[in-house]
């Protein structure tokens, strides 16, 4: 990359050789092989031939039981592993799988298979993942896929509800350009971390080794930056698997230039997920995390399942636009062969303007292009002057390649600085000393926001020049400037096929080939043996008289065997005989045909071809035969259908989560009202405690009474009033926790102002005992329909949580703020408060979650308040911080 400055520790300024030879020795660290894993796993190999274990990380003690003094290494695996028996050797009866995992004993042990033995990856002795949670995030993100219109909704949503589940502070999804610089389209961050959205990291952040691990491998983890890596012990004698290949382990050590990287970031666990399209990395979800953070496997395996889902989405998105792309293409060149095959490339100067724009326009992405033929220039689309193109001719007269590409012009001579609106990028084709074609693209002016400075500093590690990480990720804005975008492999390719054509339509012109369709055509028609495409040419009654290499190779049979024979022979039966009959029509109308056939080759195999059939026309416009140029396309059909099924068993998969959700809801709901019965009787107990210690003591109380003679009058009345008193309060508690969420009285229409200030009213004392001031700013007139004494359990539950927090902060005074009003048909009441807000939103609606510290507390209060407004209003709430502390906001409908 020309823009990066790249320095030695001394400052010392590096010629580029030395710029070379230092990311060549970085992309070949061998990070693959560090032999060290990291302390959260374990690992044991075993042989396959033997069963005997070949090497161990020095922290396996933590993980399974061993006795002291066992010998490890050669040992039998069921000697070490006698729980894992049966797992194991199961696995070694199907050694063609890559990898498997089982459980024993609260340990996940993942298997992975090599040539020579097995490696077994154990981790997680504590479970931290529900089965619930993770159908959840499948389902989640099978629907957001399925459901979604395009690929920006999937991102933005999957990668919020990724970051949820694995619970990292950053999640950015970022793409690689043709230069693996990596930009981040998507972001979701905790509120107080700096952005990363639309930042660019270089190229030399991935080395090429990285980046083919991540290729390899979907998941890579980092716990903790500073952990300690655990060395392995290996069996002496085993120098064919010395080292050991460690691609696949989730608990690879971390290289410790990475771990620098990370370290001036400032952070401190990470993990990535790859995202593949076409075998070729696409790009990365990087997550970031300011304190050491352990992903379990399970939750590792969830975010490896939606990397696939995503790459399947991604390939998808792509095959449909190249499919699109690739047809233009194919019609500009099937009139652009049709050229060629008479006359050269040249040929196409006679044609009109129009056709001849057209055809060499489509077949390379470009704004303009130029032909020379000696003294003869044409020029289609936005080109420069003839003066200035024959400056860019004259820059490559020396160059010896037959096609070139340049995205900055001006970096050859400045002079060509004041056509960079026109052609700061050229595709020159140097087809001979007098025919040249020349294709342009211009500026693309743009600001690149660099994560950091993108300056290197390299350092001498025994003789080997290395890349020390960036120390800064600040913003650095970049211009960039005179240069275009890239030209794709694609246009390269179609360039070259230009050149090779051109020459052998020469070579036979040289030969004096008669152009016809009898067999001596055969010879001149060759030149389509360079095409991947299948050519097919036929006389006018359809007979076959030249198929190409290509058409060899799509339908396994060889030229003598169609010779003469109708096209029908492909007949798959696949379509109706109005599709041939339309197809004949239009040829038979000097028009040219296209469509997509499906073909059957000589082995009954169907493939499926996007084909153009032309009409061939002599000068007098006599039609002389017809040639077709077909596409095989099978492989893209078969990708498209294959993630169309895909998203149909997604849909399927999704629905079928969606019910095992509800029922695990529906269990999940039983269980809590089951709890929640449980713990108002284990309340009420608390509660009666005391009355029923007073009751026991009256009436041993009476008994002593009774004996001593004082059983007078004055006495009962007293009894009875204490004993009355106790009852009361115990029947109190039970009407209480009876009307957790059930409310009393009846449905009618009252205004919600007056409800809130009765609320108030009540409760007052309490507040005026915590110094806690109260103030209104509501509107007139809100009346909704509902029992009232529910709105005003919900309004004491919210009033109460906000005085326990005073308690618990131990503050001498508190506002609070009720606000109402109106928003279309919904009635908001929205209590505020200052008293700094409550830490985590995220469970506070959730039966048993609590900000309360009281001992006998249940943390049923507020997921009460919720029950009540979904069940008896139709309404929601939601709390937020505000600038001073907590905000809830009530939400109904009036006509609820």
């Amino acid at each position: 990359m020309n823009f990066l400055q790249y320095t030695l520790s001394k400052r010392t300024v590096m010629n580029e050789e030395e710029i070379e030879i230092a990311l060549q020795n970085c992309d070949k660290e061998a990070i693959h092989t560090p032999q060290k894993i990291q302390s959260f796993a374990a690992i044991i190999g075993i042989s396959k031939e033997t069963n005997k274990i070949i090497f161990y990380s020095k922290n396996l003690f933590k993980f399974i039981d061993i006795k002291e003094g066992v010998e490890i290494l050669d040992s039998n695996f069921a000697d070490i592993l006698p729980s894992c028996i049966k797992n194991i050797e199961k696995i070694l009866e199907h050694k063609q799988k890559e990898s498997e995992i089982f459980e024993v004993d609260k340990t996940f042990i993942r298997v992975l298979h090599h040539k020579e033995y097995l490696t077994l990856e154990l981790q997680d002795r504590d479970f931290s993942c529900s089965f619930l949670e993770s159908m959840q995030i499948i389902q989640k993100s099978t629907s957001a896929i399925s459901k979604a219109n395009n690929s920006e909704e999937v991102f933005e949503l999957i990668l919020s509800k990724l970051r949820e589940f694995t619970g990292f502070d950053r999640a950015m999804l970022y793409k690689f350009d043709e230069n693996f610089d990596g930009t981040v389209i998507f972001e979701s961050k905790k509120r107080d971390l700096n952005s990363f959205l639309e930042h660019t990291f270089p190229a030399s952040d991935i080395p090429k080794n990285a980046r083919d691990m991540y290729a390899k491998n979907p998941i890579r983890v980092i716990s903790d930056v500073d952990d300690i890596p655990i060395d392995l012990i290996l069996k002496e004698g085993i120098e064919s698997i010395n080292p050991i290949d460690m691609s696949y382990l989730h608990s690879r050590a971390v290289a410790p230039i990475h771990i620098e990287y990370l370290k001036n970031m400032s952070v401190v666990s990470s993990m990535s997920i790859s995202i593949i399209s076409r075998g070729e990395l696409w790009g990365l979800i990087a997550f970031h995390n300011n304190s050491p953070l352990y992903v379990p496997l399970q939750k590792r395996i969830c975010c490896e399942e939606i990397s696939k889902m995503l790459s399947n989405t991604i390939e998808n998105i792509e095959i449909s636009e190249g499919s699109y792309e690739e047809n233009l293409k194919l019609k500009a060149l099937n009139e652009l062969f049709k050229a060629i095959m008479y006359k050269g490339v040249s040929s196409i100067l006679l044609l009109k303007e129009e056709v001849a724009s057209n055809i060499l326009l489509s077949v390379v992405d470009s704004n303009g292009v130029t032909l020379k033929n000696g003294e003869n220039i044409k020029s289609y689309g936005v080109t420069p002057s003839e003066n200035e193109v024959e400056m860019i001719i004259d820059l490559f007269k020396d160059r010896d390649e037959s096609v070139i590409s340049v995205q900055c012009l001006s970096s050859f001579d400045t002079k060509f600085e004041k056509i960079r609106k026109v052609a700061s990028g050229v595709l020159f084709l140097n087809i001979s000393k007098e025919i040249k074609i020349l294709w342009y693209k211009p500026e693309v002016s743009k600001l690149i926001a660099w994560a950091g400075q993108p300056i290197k500093s390299f350092y001498n590690d025994e003789g080997k020049l290395k890349i020390s990480p960036r120390k800064s990720f600040e913003t650095y804005h970049e211009e960039v400037h005179l240069k275009s975008k890239p030209w794709s492999k694609q246009d390269l390719e179609f360039a070259q096929k230009i050149y090779n054509l051109h020459k052998e339509s020469q070579r036979y012109k040289d030969d004096d080939v008669s152009i016809n369709f009898e067999d001596e055509s055969r010879r001149y028609l060759q030149i389509f043996d360079l095409l991947d495409q299948a050519v097919v040419t036929t006389d006018i009654d359809g007979h076959i008289s030249y198929v190409n290499r290509s058409f060899e190779e799509m339908s396994g049979y060889k030229y003598k065997e169609v010779r003469g024979e109708l096209p029908s022979i492909l007949k798959s039966g696949n379509h109706e005989r109005e599709f041939y009959a339309n197809m004949w029509s239009t040829i038979l109308s000097l028009q040219i045909w296209h469509g997509v056939v499906t073909n059957r080759d000589k082995n009954g195999e169907v493939f499926v071809v996007d084909m153009m059939i032309s009409p061939l026309v002599n000068k007098h416009g006599e039609i002389l035969g017809f040639v077709s140029v077909g596409h095989n396309i099978t492989d893209h059909i078969s990708k498209i259908e294959a993630c169309e099924k895909i998203n149909s068993d997604l849909k399927s998969a999704s629905k079928v989560i969606e019910q095992d959700l509800y029922e695990l809801k529906a269990i999940e709901d039983a269980n809590i009202k089951f709890r929640i019965k449980k713990d108002i009787l284990i309340q009420i107990s608390h509660h009666w405690r005391q009355p029923l210690t007073v009751l026991n003591m009256l009436v041993s109380d009476i008994k002593d009474a009774y004996e001593e003679g004082a059983l007078d009058i004055e006495y009962i009345k007293g009894f009875e009033k204490s004993a009355l008193d106790m009852i009361f309060l115990m029947s109190s508690k039970i009407n209480e926790f009876s009307s957790y969420f059930k409310p009393s009285g009846e449905r009618k229409r009252f205004s919600v102002n007056e409800c809130i200030e009765r609320t108030v009213v009540a409760i007052k004392p309490t507040l005026k005992s915590k110094n806690i001031e109260i103030s209104f700013e509501m509107e007139k007139n809100l009346y909704i329909y509902g029992y009232m004494n529910a709105l005003t359990r919900i309004l004491i539950e919210i009033l109460n949580n906000i005085v326990d927090i005073t308690e618990s902060r131990n503050l001498k005074f508190a506002d609070i703020k009720i606000s109402t009003f109106e928003i279309e048909e919904n009635i908001i009441i929205e209590i505020s408060d200052n008293c700094g807000g409550i830490e985590d939103f995220g469970e506070i609606f959730d039966p048993y979650y609590s900000t309360k510290k009281a001992k006998n507390n249940v943390g049923i209060g507020l997921f009460a308040v919720k029950t009540i407004l979904q069940e008896h209003f139709n309404g929601k709430i939601e709390a937020r911080n505000g600038t001073l502390g907590a905000i809830f906001r009530i939400e109904i409908t009036k006509d609820t």
